[in-house]
């Protein structure tokens, strides 16, 4: 099951976050159909979440 929250959404959330003291790292993705004609692989990382691979293995090294 895919869900897509709209972007406005998520960055309000992230700063009620940081309003109540949380360190909260948003980075926002590109997945529109202007990144799919010019990129297209990276539509499908963003898109499938596969981008966050490469985040996971920083935080583990």
């Amino acid at each position: 099951m895919m869900v897509v929250t709209p972007a406005q959404d998520i960055r309000d959330l992230a700063n009620a976050y940081r309003d109540q003291g949380v360190d909260v790292h948003y980075h926002g993705l590109d997945c529109g159909p202007d990144v799919m004609i010019t990129d297209a692989y990276r539509w499908m990382t963003e898109l499938f979440g596969m981008h966050a691979i490469d985040w996971l293995l920083d935080e583990i090294r």
